[in-house]
């Protein structure tokens, strides 16, 4: 794999997003083939967000777009930000 590849704990955003998702991020719980051939990636991420339940959704791993790395991200030192992360 290379060194820019999707990794547990990286921030991500769908690489297409559809109409009113383009600030959408997510931060991913998993990455695994499902079929154990090394070809069927997937991506399992959760949404950035202020929901009590953030939602988790599960894409192909060429629906996904890293935003930053795990070892880059900060904490947040003013509280949770407002909304979906406009990273």
């Amino acid at each position: 794999m290379s060194e820019q590849a999707i990794a547990v704990g990286d921030i991500v955003k769908y690489s297409k997003p559809a109409e009113g998702e383009q600030g959408f991020r997510f931060i991913v719980l998993d990455v695994f083939d499902p079929v154990g051939e090394g070809r069927h990636w997937r991506v399992e991420m959760q949404a950035i967000c202020t929901l009590p339940f953030a939602p988790i959704e599960t894409v192909d791993i060429g629906e996904a777009e890293l935003v930053e790395k795990a070892a880059n991200i900060k904490p947040f030192t003013n509280g949770a930000p407002k909304g979906w992360s406009e990273v």
